[in-house]
C-alpha cells in the first residue's frame, strides 16, 4: 500500500499528486507568494511523517533582471556596466545580488581570478544571512574555477565539504552535490568515487526534476566509463544525455553535449588503431561531424558560451587520428587564435597534440620537447590522464632518437603511473577493459624491448617480464597479501576492520537469503531487487578494502616475484606488439623471443599450432613441462589441445596455465585436511556421488576430509571449513556461473540459496593450496578482457591456492564425472585403480593423463574444458 500525500506551501494543505520516479514521487507545487515553508505530509494507516522546508521570497529588482537577461543572451559588456552600478546600491541584498551575478559574467570574459574574489565574498555574505540556495550555487561555481583553471583539487574539495551541514535545508543542491564531487574526483584520477557519485547524481537529480543537471550528470558518468574502455555503455548513457536535454534547450547546451560525445569517441577510436579486433566492441560514431556541429552551434551566444578552443583541439584529435596531420596542425593554430591562454587542462592537452603532429610529422626532437612540457605540466597539475600518454608519446620520441636507455627508463616510468592509475577502478565496473584501454603501453614497451635484444641479451629477459607481467596486473592486484604486510599498522588496522565488515554483512545477506522462500511471489520480486543492490553494496565495501592494501604503494607485483621457470620447464609467452604479436620461451638457462605476426584466434587450429609453437620446435622437444601465459583472446584457447606432431600439445608433456602471481609458502604435509562440497543445490546427483567418491579416495590416502553435501553446504559451513589453516585441498562437485561485468558476479552456488562469489573468495582468511572446481565455466574469463582476467579459479588462485583445475565453459555432468573420477583414482588409462597419492603430487601429469586417455578413447568429448591454472 502507497502512503497518501499532502502538500502545504501557503495556504491549505491539498493531496499532492505527481509521477511516479525511483521510488519516489515527482510533484511541482506553486508556493504562494506569502509562504515561509512547504510542508509534505506522507499518511500510511495511522502512521504520519512529514518533511518541512523553509523558503523566502526574493524582491524583485528591475536593474537585475534586465542584467540577467543581458546575461543570458551573451551581451556580457553591457550586463558588466549594470551590474558595476549596482554594487553601489543602498540596498546589501541588492549589492549581494549583483556580486553574485557579477562574478558569472566576468568568468566567462576570461577573467576567472576576479570571479573567484567575488564568489568568495559571496559565500560569507551567504552563510551570515542565511542564503542557503545562494551559497550552494556559488560554491559550485567556484569549485568549477577551482577545479579546471586554478587546479587547486583540495580546496576545491574543501569548498564542497562545507555545504555538507547545509544539505537538509536545500534538497535541489544536496542532489547536485555528487555531480560536482565526481569531477573533482575524476580530475584526480579517482574513478572509484567518480563512477558512484555521477550515479547518483544522475538518481537524485531526476527524482528532484533538475533536468539540466541530470543530464550533465550522465554526460560526465559516459565520459568516465569511456575511460574504463567501457565504449558501448558509454555511448548509450551520452545518448539517453541527449534525449534529456530540456525542451528549448538553448544551442550552448547541445554544443558542449556534442563536443563531450565528440571526445568520448575520439579516445574510444584512439585505442581501438592501437588494438586488435575481435569483433566484440560495437560500432561507434565518428566524432568529426559531432564536433562540427558543436562548433557551428558555438556562435550562437549565450549565457554559458561554448570554449570554442577546445572545440577546435577536439577537431585537431580527429585529423590526426584519421592521419591528417597537416589539418591537425591547421585546426590547433585555430584554436590558439581563439583562445592564446586556455586553461591549464585544456592547455596540456594543447600541448600533447604538438608532440603527436610531431611525432606524424617524424620530428621526433621537437616532439620530445613538447612531452616534456606535458609531462612537467600534468605532474604540478595532477593532469593524470593526460600525464599518463605524456610520458607514452615521451618513450615513443626517445625511441626514435635512438637513446635506448632513456627510452627504457622512460617506458619503466608508464608501467609505474598505469599500475597506480588502474587501481583507482573499482572492482566489478571494468577494470578488464581499463587496462585493455591502455595496453598500447605494454605493446610498446615489449615491442622496443624485443628490437633491443638484437644489441642487448638482457632485453629479451626485460621484454618477457614486461609481458608477464602486464597480463598479470588485474590479479595481481587482487593477491592483498603480496602488500598488506607493507601497511602501517593504523592502515593495516583499517584494512582489517574492512574486510571483517565485509564478512560479517556477507554472512548476514546469506542467512536472510535463505529464508526467502517463505515470500509470496510480489513480496520476492521486490525482495530480491533489495537482495541485488545489497551485493552491489557489498561488493563496494569489499573494493574500498582493497583499496587500502593498494595504498602501501607496493608494486603489485615486482620482476623478482615472476615465478621462474623450473628444471625441464619451457615457459611460453605470447603478448601483442606494436604491429602483431611476439612469442618467449623462457627457461632456467635464458629467454628466446620470436615474431609471430599478425594472429587470428579464429585461425584454424593447425594454421595456430605453426604459428604459434613452430618457432619454439625445439624448445618444445626439449620440455618436460610446458606452462603457458597468452594474453588476452588467445588465453581463452585451448591451447594444450592444439596439434603438435601429429597430436595434442598436452600429448608432448603437461601443460599448466600460469597466472603469474608470487609463490606462497605451502601448507605443510603433516597438517594436510580436505574440505569435499558436494550438490549444494540437491539437484545434481552425479554430483553428489562424485563428492562423496572423492572424500572416499582421500581419506584412503589418510586425510581428514570434511564432506558438505546438499543441505550442509551452506555459506558459512563452506567457508569456515576451507579457511581452517589445516586445510590443503577443497573439491567442489557442483554448479559453476560466470556473470557479471569483469566476472565479478561469478559465484559457486551453495545450499539454501548462497553463493561463494568471487568477492567472498578474494576475502577469504586462507585459501588451499590445491583447489578442484568440478563445474561449468570455472576457469571461464570475460570475452571482452584484454589481459589476464577474472573468473573462480583465477579468484583462488588470487586468494593463494598453487594449483587450480577447473573448466574453461559448460561441461557435460557424465564427463565431468568421468574425469574427475579418473584423476583421484588415477586410472586414466583404464588400469586398475590405485592410490590418489600421485594425483595430489602432480595435478598436471595426472590431469594429462586422463585427457589423453579420454583423446584416444573417446573422440568428440570435450576433453579440452579442463584445464590446470597456478601461480
Amino acid at each position: 500500500m502507497d502512503a497518501a500525500l499532502e502538500v502545504a506551501a501557503g495556504g491549505p494543505a491539498r493531496a499532492l499528486g505527481g509521477t511516479a520516479v525511483n521510488g519516489g514521487v515527482l510533484a511541482r507545487v506553486e508556493v504562494a507568494g506569502a509562504a515561509d515553508a512547504v510542508t509534505v505530509t506522507a499518511t500510511l494507516g495511522a502512521a504520519a511523517a512529514s518533511f518541512r522546508l523553509a523558503v523566502a521570497t526574493s524582491t524583485a529588482v528591475p536593474a537585475l533582471e534586465e542584467a540577467e537577461e543581458l546575461r543570458q543572451a551573451g551581451r556580457f559588456d553591457e550586463a558588466t556596466a549594470r551590474l558595476a552600478a549596482l554594487l553601489e546600491d543602498e540596498r546589501p541584498d541588492v549589492r549581494a545580488q549583483a556580486e553574485r551575478k557579477l562574478a558569472r559574467v566576468v568568468r566567462v570574459r576570461g577573467e576567472p581570478a576576479r570571479a573567484a574574489e567575488l564568489l568568495a565574498a559571496a559565500i560569507v555574505r551567504d552563510r551570515a544571512e542565511g542564503r542557503v540556495s545562494d551559497e550552494f550555487q556559488d560554491r559550485f561555481l567556484l569549485t568549477f574555477i577551482r577545479l579546471y583553471v586554478d587546479r587547486q583539487l583540495g580546496e576545491a574539495r574543501q569548498g564542497l565539504d562545507a555545504l555538507a551541514p547545509l544539505a537538509v535545508g536545500y534538497p535541489e543542491g544536496a542532489a547536485v552535490a555528487p555531480y560536482f564531487r565526481g569531477l573533482v574526483a575524476v580530475e584526480g584520477g579517482d574513478l572509484r568515487a567518480a563512477l558512484g557519485l555521477f550515479r547518483e547524481a544522475a538518481e537524485r537529480t531526476v527524482q528532484l526534476g533538475v533536468e539540466d543537471f541530470q543530464q550533465q550528470a550522465l554526460q560526465q558518468w559516459s565520459v568516465a566509463l569511456g575511460i574504463l574502455g567501457r565504449h558501448a555503455e558509454a555511448v548509450a548513457l551520452m545518448r539517453e544525455a541527449e534525449a534529456r536535454l530540456p525542451v528549448g534547450a538553448n544551442p550552448c547546451q547541445r554544443a558542449r553535449l556534442l563536443n563531450n560525445a565528440g571526445w568520448l569517441a575520439l579516445r574510444a577510436a584512439d585505442v581501438r588503431a592501437h588494438m586488435d579486433n575481435d569483433g566484440g566492441e560495437a560500432a561507434l560514431p565518428d566524432p568529426t561531424p559531432m564536433l562540427e556541429e558543436a562548433l557551428h552551434l558555438s556562435r550562437v551566444p549565450c549565457s554559458e558560451p561554448v570554449d570554442r578552443a577546445n572545440l577546435l583541439v577536439n577537431l585537431a584529435y580527429a585529423a590526426l587520428d584519421r592521419g591528417h596531420a597537416e589539418e591537425a596542425r591547421r585546426r590547433l593554430d585555430d584554436a590558439r587564435r581563439e583562445n592564446p591562454s586556455p586553461s591549464p587542462l585544456v592547455e596540456v592537452w594543447r600541448l600533447l597534440l604538438e608532440g603527436r603532429i610531431a611525432i606524424a610529422e617524424h620530428r621526433p626532437a621537437q616532439a620530445l620537447a613538447w612531452f616534456d612540457q606535458v609531462e612537467d605540466r600534468g605532474e604540478r597539475g595532477a593532469f593524470l590522464e593526460a600525464r599518463f600518454e605524456g610520458a607514452l608519446r615521451r618513450a615513443e620520441a626517445l625511441d626514435m632518437l635512438g637513446r635506448a636507455a632513456a627510452a627504457r627508463a622512460a617506458f619503466a616510468e608508464v608501467e609505474v603511473l598505469l599500475e597506480a592509475w588502474s587501481r583507482a577502478v573499482p572492482l566489478g565496473e571494468g577494470r578488464d577493459t581499463f587496462l585493455g584501454r591502455h595496453e598500447q603501453a605494454a605493446r610498446l614497451h615489449v615491442d622496443f624491448l624485443v628490437r633491443q635484444a638484437r644489441r642487448d641479451p638482457t632485453a629479451a629477459e626485460e621484454a618477457a617480464r614486461v609481458a608477464r607481467k602486464s597480463r598479470a596486473r588485474l590479479l595481481a592486484d587482487l593477491d592483498w597479501t603480496n602488500r598488506i604486510g607493507a601497511l602501517s599498522p593504523e592502515a593495516r588496522a583499517r584494512w582489517e576492520a574492512a574486510v571483517a565488515e565485509y564478512r560479517r554483512a556477507r554472512a548476514a545477506l546469506d542467512e536472510a537469503m535463505a529464508s526467502d522462500w517463505r515470500l509470496t511471489q510480489d513480496r520476492r520480486e521486490a525482495t530480491a531487487a533489495e537482495r541485488t543492490a545489497e551485493h552491489a553494496r557489498l561488493r563496494v565495501a569489499l573494493d574500498a578494502a582493497l583499496a587500502l592494501a593498494g595504498q602501501s604503494m607496493a608494486p603489485a607485483i615486482a620482476a623478482a616475484d615472476l615465478p621462474r621457470p623450473g628444471d625441464g620447464e619451457l615457459q611460453l609467452v605470447y603478448h601483442p606488439v606494436r604491429h602483431g604479436w611476439v612469442g618467449f620461451a623462457v627457461t632456467a638457462s635464458g629467454v628466446a623471443a620470436r615474431p609471430l605476426g599478425e594472429v587470428d584466434p579464429g585461425a584454424a587450429p593447425d594454421r595456430l599450432a605453426d604459428q604459434m609453437f613452430g618457432p619454439f620446435h625445439a624448445d618444445i622437444v626439449r620440455a618436460g613441462r610446458l606452462r603457458i601465459a597468452a594474453y588476452g583472446a588467445l588465453d581463452r584457447l585451448d591451447l594444450h589441445a592444439l596439434p603438435w606432431e601429429g597430436r595434442p600439445l598436452v600429448a608432448h608433456a603437461p601443460v599448466v596455465y600460469g597466472l603469474d602471481l608470487p609463490a606462497r609458502t605451502a601448507a605443510p604435509a603433516s597438517a594436510e585436511c580436505a574440505v569435499v562440497v558436494g550438490d549444494p543445490g540437491g539437484d545434481l546427483p552425479a554430483a553428489r556421488a562424485e563428492a562423496r567418491a572423492v572424500a572416499f579416495l582421500l581419506e584412503r590416502r589418510g586425510l581428514r576430509v570434511a564432506l558438505l553435501e546438499g543441505p550442509a553446504a551452506t555459506h558459512d559451513a563452506v567457508r569456515g571449513a576451507i579457511e581452517q589453516p589445516e586445510v590443503a585441498i577443497l573439491h567442489y562437485a557442483g554448479h559453476g556461473v560466470f556473470e557479471g561485468r569483469d566476472g565479478w558476479e561469478s559465484a559457486l552456488p551453495l545450499a539454501a540459496g548462497g553463493r561463494l562469489t568471487v568477492g567472498d573468495i578474494l576475502a577469504l582468511a586462507h585459501a588451499p593450496a590445491r583447489v578442484v572446481l568440478s563445474g561449468c565455466e570455472t576457469a571461464r574469463t570475460a570475452d571482452a578482457a584484454r589481459a589476464g582476467g577474472l573468473g573462480l579459479a583465477q579468484a583462488f588462485a588470487a586468494a593463494g591456492a598453487g594449483v587450480v583445475v577447473a573448466t574453461a565453459r559448460p561441461v557435460d555432468d557424465a564427463l565431468a564425472a568421468r574425469v574427475i573420477g579418473a584423476l583421484y583414482a588415477g586410472d586414466a588409462a583404464d588400469t586398475q585403480p590405485r592410490s590418489s597419492e600421485g594425483f595430489l603430487d602432480d595435478i598436471p601429469a595426472s590431469l594429462r593423463a586422463v585427457q589423453l586417455a579420454l583423446h584416444d578413447t573417446r573422440p568428440g568429448v570435450d576433453w579440452a574444458s579442463f584445464r590446470t591454472l597456478v601461480r
